[in-house]
């Protein structure tokens, strides 16, 4: 009988073996009774046995889900018939290490041993009693497979035993058990949307330097929430109004911008007595006490599969919040947050060579200059400076706290000593800093030392007179972090004489006896100067003569130190002065030569002497003085200067004989550029095969050396293998090409090196191979891999690839920078700074290969820059003359037409004022930017006049010389 009363009869006979009853068309899900007895054959009933039993209900229908978001799913199914009480929904994650089945429950259903920990996965259980049932609590971009199982009897009710209090129970819940039927489960797979990733955690800062970190972070996978696109990373300075060594902020902010750019506001900035008495200011503050003005964010972006990143560009010192999240296509997760402050560390050590520089002297004083760039900011910013000086530096010159010149008043010989309080003399527009040392002559000669030292402890008291001192300059990131110079050169104040008597005989002899003397001197020079009206510049009598500029024709007579040096002529007497016997007009107006055989017979007195040199500090005043008329006295200057060299070439006998060989006429690219004899650059021969030792090159002087150059031409593609004979075997590190390849339709020269970055073989066993290369507006770097055999090096090649087809380059800034920019990168060296000096020395031996397409003019425009350049540079040597015209001397004694046209030799007197009004560091800047302007306008002026006065359309740079045909 059912539960509803309807009552169903089967009758067995006691013959039918079959001992089982089947009843059809019943209720799924309902509760049935089932009586059993038997009937004897008289109709006596036997005692019945009864027991209840429910059908398995039926499983639902069409599982759908009709509403999916982030973290829910709405499950939606069609009614099973039959009888029912609820329905059940459970599910787990399907990306869990354990994926249960459908078929897995419906078997662990039946079989009623289900866990509700499934390898430590938990199953979630639901009930409802609706045919629908909204799961929430979901993660996003999760796969779920939900099942939904009938449930039937069990109490009826969503508050009735569950399967696991069921096992719990034991055998005493069985008979309850058998009145709780579960459907077959009905599965369905389902995916919530994407969402935001989760938070990064472990987020910290590993390898903290003073200008960069490295960041760290975790993200599971389970955390994605979606496709991760990026992480996203991004930083802040910190708004604060002290620095990280505890020093007070002023009123006078500093604007700061991150990444590494940044911009000083230093109105007013006049720190005295910087860090004394433990890092109290007593003025100003210093650049690292800083108020930033609004806040800049930097943010950067990295790989889903990264989880670290280096941060570059930060300020030492400065405090910085750094945040990082994830992000998925829907958008950015919760940020993590790390607040971090930069370290500041001493100052990097700059070069050997950046040392300060004397500027005058007295008997108790020295002026000295040093530059703001002397120390970079990779460590910290730099906010304050001293000076230090010694008599005696071997002694240790490395405290904190140094003596001051109090203290050292009791040595014979003074140990280094502090000069003054750490101060800050720069500002935006000011870099260079001349300080005089002694100036301060009320400093108390008693020593404090013993005690703490007070705040005003350091006096800038007098140096003494006639002795020699060196200087350095050291620099503070903070209080006790510093990094010194190395000690200058050594400078000598001037003697004392106004103790020492004068003798008025002494005096009177001196006057008499030189006054003829210097007439008899004047006479033997001037006799040897033929033609009125004419300029000469003589060398007379030893070295410790006088070079005197005489003028025959009753002109002016100017005379000077016979041992000063003259920029960029450090080679002079090697290279200018060595058997000459041509002439040149020292002022430039009319003329002839002078007579050699004249000169050869009066040599021993008096030998002529090319050489122009002009001071420094009135080069501009020179230049404007020449450019003047269209610039009529470079012209004869010019002129003078081809006749000098002509005639030195003639009287010095130089030959060509090796380029006039029949098996080497084809190798030169223009028949009549030929290398001197003397000078050429020579292979390694090949078998003795005649010819095979030629290359159209020769060695011409530099600053550095009398062969730091080597000129030669555009290679042929015939003569391109001897060019890389010729690197490899001079020791070359740097090729200069100052020409393209081809200009105006014509081949200047050959494209000699690989085009792409596939080994190319040169001759038999030279191997050039492309590193890389780097592309600049006006001039390309290129890195070469050049092998013989099992030795390899690596080769620069500077390009310069903006000369015009005709003229001189301009600006002619242009042409400075490429010259700067060259001898950055050759000098360049790695390592401490003795092995930077020894690099620097193995370059200096090493000569550069220098070539255009006949490898004259523009050859020769480029080593006379770089040879003034590096002349001004220089701080072994105090230059106070420039020499053009006897650079551009000594180079034609060593090859032909070295600066080949007058335009081109302007053009190094343009490439100079511009050099000296960029080095000029004393005015203020309205008066360095007037001045530069009035040079532009001069030099515009003066190249506007000058190809006025040359242009024509034949004119090219290489005017007048015959090509091969070859």
């Amino acid at each position: 009988a059912s539960s509803t009363g309807t009552v169903f009869i089967a009758e067995k006979l006691a013959s039918d073996n079959e001992w089982k009853v089947t009843w059809h068309s019943l209720v799924p899900g309902r509760l049935y009774d089932i009586t059993v007895w038997t009937v004897s054959a008289y109709g006596v009933l036997s005692q019945p046995l009864r027991r209840q039993d429910r059908l398995y209900p039926e499983p639902i229908t069409d599982l759908n889900a009709t509403l999916i978001t982030r973290d829910s799913v709405n499950l939606v199914w069609t009614l099973p018939r039959g009888q029912y009480d609820v329905f059940e929904i459970e599910y787990l994650d399907t990306d869990a290490a354990i994926i249960t089945t459908a078929s897995s429950i419906a078997n662990s259903y039946s079989s009623s041993k289900l866990s509700s920990d499934v390898g430590g996965v938990s199953l979630v259980q639901n009930l409802t009693d609706k045919p629908w049932f909204l799961v929430q609590g979901l993660r996003p971009y999760r796969n779920y497979t939900f099942t939904v199982v009938v449930r039937a009897g069990g109490g009826g009710s969503l508050g009735s035993l569950s399967q696991q209090q069921i096992l719990n129970s034991g055998a005493a819940g069985y008979a309850a058990s058998i009145l709780l039927r579960r459907s077959v489960p009905v599965s369905g797979t389902f995916s919530t949307l994407e969402w935001v990733p989760g938070r990064c955690v472990n987020f910290q800062a590993v390898d903290v330097q003073p200008g960069h970190l490295t960041l760290e972070w975790t993200l599971s996978e389970s955390d994605h929430n979606g496709i991760l696109l990026r992480y996203v990373v991004s930083w802040t300075a910190v708004i604060t109004s002290s620095s990280s060594d505890g020093i007070s902020a002023s009123t006078n902010p500093v604007v700061q911008l991150h990444g590494g750019e940044e911009e000083e506001n230093m109105l007013g900035l006049g720190i005295n007595n910087l860090l004394s008495n433990g890092g109290i200011l007593n003025g100003q503050p210093p650049l690292g006490s800083e108020i930033e003005i609004g806040e800049t964010t930097k943010t950067s972006y990295y790989e889903p599969w990264r989880n670290r990143a280096t941060i570059k560009g930060l300020i030492p010192g400065r405090q910085y919040v750094f945040n990082i999240s994830g992000e998925t296509r829907i958008g950015r997760g919760p940020v993590a947050s790390l607040e971090q402050r930069m370290p500041i560390l001493a100052p990097p050590k700059p070069s050997a060579q950046v040392v300060p520089t004397e500027v005058s002297r007295t008997t108790n004083t020295i002026q000295v200059r040093f530059r703001k760039n002397y120390f970079g900011d990779q460590n910290g910013r730099v906010i304050a400076y001293t000076l230090i000086v010694a008599e005696d530096d071997s002694k240790n010159a490395s405290g904190l706290e140094m003596p001051s010149w109090q203290d050292v008043q009791a040595y014979a010989i003074w140990p280094p000593y502090q000069v003054l309080d750490p101060y800050y003399p720069f500002s935006t527009n000011k870099t260079v800093e001349d300080f005089t040392i002694g100036q301060d002559t009320h400093c108390n000669t008693n020593s404090i030392s013993g005690g703490k030292l007070s705040s005003s402890q350091y006096c800038n008291g007098p140096l003494k007179p006639g002795t020699t001192y060196r200087v350095k300059v050291r620099a503070f990131t903070a209080n006790d972090k510093f990094t010194d110079t190395m000690f200058s050169f050594p400078i000598q104040t001037d003697q004392d004489n106004t103790s020492a008597p004068t003798s008025a005989t002494a005096i009177v002899l001196s006057v008499v006896v030189g006054l003829p003397a210097a007439f008899i001197l004047i006479a033997v020079c001037a006799a040897l100067a033929t033609g009125s009206g004419r300029s000469r510049w003589f060398l007379c009598g030893s070295g410790k003569s006088r070079i005197m500029k005489s003028s025959v024709g009753g002109g002016k007579r100017q005379a000077g130190t016979g041992q000063r040096r003259i920029t960029g002529g450090k080679f002079l007497e090697n290279s200018s002065t060595r058997n000459l016997n041509g002439g040149g007009r020292g002022g430039g107006r009319g003329g002839d030569m002078i007579n050699s055989s004249s000169v050869q017979q009066q040599q021993l007195s008096c030998d002529l002497q090319i050489s122009r040199p002009v001071r420094v500090d009135r080069f501009g005043e020179h230049y404007a003085q020449m450019s003047a008329d269209s610039d009529f006295r470079f012209s004869e200057e010019f002129e003078d200067l081809k006749h000098a060299a002509a005639a030195a070439a003639t009287n010095g006998g130089t030959t060509t004989t090796a380029a006039d060989l029949p098996c080497n006429r084809p190798k030169n690219r223009f028949t009549n550029i030929l290398p001197y004899d003397h000078s050429r650059f020579k292979l390694q021969p090949v078998d003795d095969e005649e010819g095979s030792d030629y290359i159209n090159a020769n060695y011409v002087p530099g600053h550095n050396s009398v062969r730091e150059f080597i000129v030669t031409q555009g290679p042929l593609h015939s003569t391109r293998d001897d060019f890389w004979r010729m690197c490899w075997e001079s020791n070359a590190r740097s090729i200069i090409m100052l020409t393209r390849c081809v200009e105006k339709g014509r081949e200047k020269c050959d494209h000699y090196w690989p085009y792409d970055t596939h080994p190319v073989y040169y001759g038999d066993n030279i191997c050039v191979t492309l590193l890389n290369d780097t592309h600049y507006s006006d001039w390309v770097i290129t890195e070469f891999m050049v092998c013989r055999n099992d030795q390899k090096r690596v080769i620069r090649h500077f390009h310069f690839t903006t000369w015009p087809d005709f003229g001189v380059p301009s600006p002619p800034q242009t042409l400075c920078r490429f010259v700067r920019a060259f001898r950055e990168r050759h000098h360049a060296g790695v390592g401490n700074n003795i092995e930077q000096h020894q690099h620097q020395l193995q370059q200096h031996h090493r000569p550069i290969i220098v070539h255009c397409s006949a490898g004259v003019g523009r050859s020769g425009t480029f080593i006379a820059l770089d040879r003034v350049l590096q002349s001004l540079n220089d701080p072994t040597q105090v230059n106070n003359y420039i020499d053009v015209y006897g650079i551009v001397y000594a180079m034609r004694k060593e090859r032909v037409w070295m600066v080949q046209t007058e335009q081109q030799y302007i053009c190094i007197h343009q490439c100079i004022v511009c050099i000296l009004s960029q080095n000029s560091g004393n005015s203020d800047q309205q008066e360095l930017l007037d001045q530069e302007q009035q040079d532009l306008e001069l030099m515009n002026s003066a190249t506007a006049a000058t190809m006025l006065a040359h242009h024509n359309r034949a004119f090219e740079d290489d005017e007048g010389i015959a090509e091969s045909g070859m």
